[in-house]
């Protein structure tokens, strides 16, 4: 079974996929704000660290993240599917 093809499951991990992908659109809100050369007011720059004990999905959930920033946002194919 393909890894997509996987439910991404527990309710915890749902919370957090949330908070990263709200963390990239307020990023990604503020760079279009700079890119037409205004002040930002929000956060333009973050640095995100995924920590969590051995086995509680840390891998899975950056592959769900980076699933959704290549087939959602994907900016000039700035994320490449592959």
């Amino acid at each position: 079974m393909r890894n997509e093809e996987l439910r991404f499951s527990g309710n915890n991990r749902k919370r957090d996929l949330r908070r990263l992908k709200r963390a990239y659109d307020e990023v990604a809100a503020s760079a279009e704000v700079m890119a037409n050369g205004q002040t930002v007011q929000g956060p333009a720059h973050r640095v995100v660290l995924i920590e969590a004990e051995r086995g509680l999905g840390r891998t899975r959930l950056a592959t769900e993240l980076y699933r959704h920033l290549s087939t959602i946002c994907d900016p000039d194919e700035y994320w490449p599917d592959t």
